[in-house]
């Protein structure tokens, strides 16, 4: 995980890492578009002058070069370096987009893995004659292109070094502006607040190219939030993205990620003290977005399980009200949220258990409580059609059997709990 350094608030993710979110429902809209990104940069190359590196940029000026074997290394990497004048109090914003160099007609970058194709760009901001950077950035949400925003603290010249993660050549445009300020957080007013996001509003640091707009509300320790984003008017339009970060500018939950002006998030609060949700939508227009905040405490003693019987079924959702595992700093909420069923097993009765939900990857896990806590004894992700579970169960003896909910890709919502008794044919997925 890279961070920004300063107070940008940006936050980069690479190497496995990358794979590892763009594999989650809730990203896989925006990180799908990370291709698209590399072919089609914000920064337009029409708009941006032909230059040699190692000259001066100013603030409002995009130039254009490339890298090449003739570069200097550091670190395993060639780069081009830039000058630029800046002054104390200015909050600049720099884009680094890597293009699509020529290739011959019909081919693709599997004809030739080893030539220079549009690289995963990272760019540094450093003061002039300082080694280590003031800035940094990876990607920039959903596209493997680089973007800083930095507030100046020292007037001064400094150095802007476009480069790739890692091994990679080929052109590039850089283009420094004025940012646009972070919004003014509106304060939540009881359980909900209406956020108006414009064309003109600064853009999201977790969401590609979205406009943003925020609220604020003070949290308790270890207290629980539900908090759903709904667009309204003629403006409204997906994807719509809420982030919830804590005071430092750490998101600590996500939510959103389909192409529709709607998302839901939730999450523990980790500390005490004042938390801001950024709300992020294309905003070709003036949006509002209506959001709306459940609030519970921190539960407190041990889970009681719902009942369920051979034969039965039930119905529940994953969400504020669900228990949750313990979760590590930096691990998802989502992923730990959970609900408790417990099934009367007998000796030599098979029975199958189906776990059903359109709105979350399923995963069903079945056990006992131990002196460690829950032990799983076996368990199903994909067993069901599509993204549902299916296990068959062949207890030993007879008594209770613990069947636990989870979403696996962190996601929540409503679902379906059946168990059949016998085993049931596994459904086959639709065309």
């Amino acid at each position: 995980m890279i961070n920004i350094i300063g107070s940008g608030g940006l936050v980069s993710t690479s190497g496995a890492r990358k794979a590892l979110l763009c594999g989650t429902a809730a990203l896989a809209l925006l990180c799908s578009a990370a291709a698209a990104a590399q072919r089609e940069p914000a920064s337009a190359a029409a708009d941006c002058r032909p230059a040699a590196a190692g000259g001066a940029i100013r603030i409002g000026q995009c130039v254009r070069s490339a890298l090449g074997p003739e570069d200097p290394v550091a670190d395993g990497a060639s780069y081009e370096e830039w000058r630029i004048a800046l002054q104390a109090g200015q909050r600049i914003e720099i884009e680094l987009d890597a293009l699509d160099p020529p290739r011959p007609a019909g081919s693709t970058p599997a004809d030739n893995a080893d030539g220079p194709w549009p690289f995963d760009a990272y760019l540094e901001l450093r003061r002039a004659g300082v080694e280590a950077p003031v800035a940094e950035n990876d990607d920039r949400g959903g596209s493997l292109n680089s973007r800083i925003e930095y507030p100046v603290e020292q007037s001064g010249d400094y150095m802007i070094r476009a480069r790739p993660l890692g091994q990679g050549s080929g052109p590039y445009t850089l283009r420094v502006g004025i940012a646009v300020p972070p919004p003014v957080p509106t304060p939540l007013s009881g359980a909900g607040a209406t956020v108006t996001i414009r064309p003109d509003s600064p853009r999201s640091p977790h969401s590609g190219e979205l406009r943003y707009g925020a609220v604020s509300f003070a949290g308790a320790a270890g207290e629980r939030v539900q908090i759903s984003g709904r667009g309204t008017g003629n403006g409204a339009a997906g994807p719509l993205m809420l982030h919830l970060v804590d005071e430092v500018g750490t998101v600590i939950a996500n939510g959103g990620g389909a192409d529709a002006p709607e998302a839901t998030l939730v999450a523990a609060l980790p500390a005490a003290g004042t938390y801001t949700l950024q709300v992020a939508a294309p905003a070709t227009v003036p949006t509002n977005v209506a959001v709306q905040v459940r609030r519970r405490p921190a539960p407190t003693g041990a889970p009681v399980p719902r009942r369920i019987a051979a034969g039965g079924e039930a119905t529940g959702a994953l969400g504020i009200d669900s228990h949750a595992l313990p979760v590590a700093p930096g691990e998802s909420f989502g992923s730990a949220i959970h609900d408790l069923y417990a099934l009367d097993a007998v000796a030599g009765e098979t029975l199958t258990v189906s776990l059903e939900s359109d709105d979350f990857d399923a995963l069903l896990e079945a056990g006992g409580n131990s002196v460690l806590g829950f032990a799983i004894a076996a368990s199903d992700d994909d067993g069901g059609r599509g993204l549902n579970s299916r296990l068959v169960l062949r207890p030993q003896g007879s008594g209770t059997v613990l069947l636990r909910v989870r979403a696996l890709d962190g996601r929540f919502g409503r679902y379906r709990l059946s168990v059949a008794r016998g085993e049931t044919e596994a459904p086959a997925d639709e065309e």
